[in-house]
C-alpha cells in the first residue's frame, strides 16, 4: 500500500482499509473486502504501517484478519524485534473465541527441517535454509500453535530472482457473512 496515513474507502464495490506511514508512501498495508465482506465488517484496526486488523461477522464465527508487512532480512534487529513484539501483542488482544487469519508479507525463507516443528512448519520448504526472519516467524508461528501454510503445499519450480520483489500472498476464502 502507498498511501500515507490511516483510512478507508469505497470504489467499484471494493472497500479497502490502510494503514501507513504519516508523511511517506512506503511500508504501508492493507485489506481489500468485497461488498459481502464490507457488509460483515464489525470494526478494523490500523496498528501501525506493518500491522493492520479487520474483524468480520460471518454466519459461523467472528473472524480476525491480521495483514502485515514485516521487516526485509536486511532491516536492524531492532526493527524487527519491535515488530514481533506488536504483532504478538495485536494477537492477544483478539478474543480467543474468533477465528484468526495472519496473512502477508513475512520476509521470510522457510526450508523444509520440520524437526521439532512438523505441527507448524510442512513438508515443503523453498529454501536450503531457513532465514534469520524465517526463524522468527517460526517461533512466532510454535508460541501461538499456528501452521505456515505455504510449507504444507509443493510449489512450482519458478525463476524467483524475476517474481519475489513482486510477490504478494492472496487469500480466497469462501465465506458466509451475516447478513
Amino acid at each position: 500500500m502507498c498511501w500515507t496515513g490511516q483510512g478507508q474507502f469505497s470504489s467499484d464495490g471494493i472497500t479497502v482499509l490502510y494503514s501507513g506511514h504519516s508523511d511517506q508512501h512506503t511500508h504501508g498495508v492493507g485489506i481489500f473486502l468485497s461488498k459481502g465482506a464490507a457488509s460483515a465488517l464489525i470494526g478494523w484496526k490500523p496498528v501501525s504501517h506493518r500491522i493492520i486488523t479487520a474483524r468480520l461477522q460471518t454466519l459461523q464465527a467472528k473472524v480476525t484478519i491480521i495483514q502485515v508487512y514485516a521487516p526485509t532480512e536486511k532491516s536492524e534487529d531492532s526493527d524487527k524485534d519491535e515488530f514481533y513484539n506488536q504483532l504478538q501483542d495485536t494477537r492477544d488482544e483478539i478474543p480467543n473465541y474468533d477465528m484468526k487469519l495472519l496473512i502477508g508479507d513475512f520476509n521470510a525463507q522457510i526450508d523444509s527441517d520440520r524437526r521439532g516443528q512438523n505441527i507448524t512448519v510442512g513438508p515443503h520448504g523453498t529454501v536450503k535454509e531457513t532465514t534469520k526472519n524465517g526463524k522468527r516467524l517460526t517461533s512466532l508461528c510454535v508460541n501461538n500453535g499456528l501452521k505456515i501454510g505455504n510449507t504444507f503445499f509443493q510449489h512450482k519450480d519458478i525463476d524467483w530472482s524475476i517474481t519475489a520483489h513482486r510477490m504478494q500472498l492472496v487469500l480466497f476464502l469462501k465465506v458466509d457473512f451475516h447478513k
